[in-house]
Protein backbone atom coordinates (compact mmCIF):
# COMPACT_ATOMS: atom_id res chain seq x y z
CA UNK A 1 0.00 0.00 0.00
CA UNK A 2 1.76 3.19 -1.16
CA UNK A 3 1.21 6.22 1.51
CA UNK A 4 -0.55 9.50 0.84
CA UNK A 5 2.53 11.05 0.90
CA UNK A 6 4.15 8.70 -2.04
CA UNK A 7 1.10 8.89 -3.74
CA UNK A 8 1.59 12.67 -4.11
CA UNK A 9 2.18 14.45 -7.55
CA UNK A 10 5.20 16.13 -8.20
CA UNK A 11 5.05 19.67 -6.34
CA UNK A 12 8.06 21.57 -8.15
CA UNK A 13 7.59 24.52 -9.29
CA UNK A 14 3.95 24.80 -7.65
CA UNK A 15 3.30 28.17 -5.51
CA UNK A 16 2.67 27.99 -2.31
CA UNK A 17 -0.78 28.06 -2.80
CA UNK A 18 -1.48 25.43 -5.09
CA UNK A 19 0.40 23.08 -3.36
CA UNK A 20 -1.18 23.41 -0.34
CA UNK A 21 -4.48 23.14 -2.47
CA UNK A 22 -3.36 19.77 -3.46
CA UNK A 23 -2.48 19.21 0.00
CA UNK A 24 -6.02 19.57 0.84
CA UNK A 25 -7.54 17.78 -2.30
CA UNK A 26 -5.57 14.66 -1.10
CA UNK A 27 -6.77 14.67 2.80
CA UNK A 28 -4.25 16.24 4.19
CA UNK A 29 -5.11 18.89 6.81
CA UNK A 30 -3.14 22.08 7.98
CA UNK A 31 -1.72 20.78 11.62
CA UNK A 32 0.64 23.77 12.60
CA UNK A 33 3.05 26.34 11.78
CA UNK A 34 6.20 27.56 13.45
CA UNK A 35 7.77 31.52 13.74
CA UNK A 36 10.28 30.57 11.62
CA UNK A 37 7.73 30.26 8.77
CA UNK A 38 7.28 26.01 8.86
CA UNK A 39 3.81 24.38 7.90
CA UNK A 40 3.39 20.87 8.86
CA UNK A 41 0.39 18.81 7.08
CA UNK A 42 -1.13 15.29 8.38
CA UNK A 43 -2.92 12.77 6.28
CA UNK A 44 -5.41 10.11 8.50
CA UNK A 45 -2.84 7.72 7.31
CA UNK A 46 0.04 9.10 9.16
CA UNK A 47 1.71 11.12 6.44
CA UNK A 48 3.21 14.49 7.27
CA UNK A 49 4.55 17.18 4.91
CA UNK A 50 6.59 19.99 5.67
CA UNK A 51 6.92 23.22 4.16
CA UNK A 52 9.64 24.93 4.64
CA UNK A 53 10.14 28.96 4.43
CA UNK A 54 11.75 28.37 1.32
CA UNK A 55 9.01 26.74 -0.22
CA UNK A 56 10.47 23.10 -0.12
CA UNK A 57 8.46 20.56 0.33
CA UNK A 58 9.41 17.40 2.74
CA UNK A 59 7.20 14.16 2.79
CA UNK A 60 7.06 11.32 5.09
CA UNK A 61 5.63 8.56 5.20
CA UNK A 62 3.42 7.26 7.78
CA UNK A 63 5.18 5.12 10.83
CA UNK A 64 5.88 1.19 10.07
CA UNK A 65 4.70 -1.22 12.72
CA UNK A 66 6.94 -4.13 13.34
CA UNK A 67 5.56 -6.91 12.16
CA UNK A 68 4.36 -10.05 14.53
CA UNK A 69 5.46 -12.45 11.96
CA UNK A 70 9.01 -12.41 13.10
Amino acid sequence: MNSAASSLPNLTGKSKTEAITILNVQGFQFKSSTSGGYETFEHPDGSIIHIRPSGEIVRTGPKILASSDK
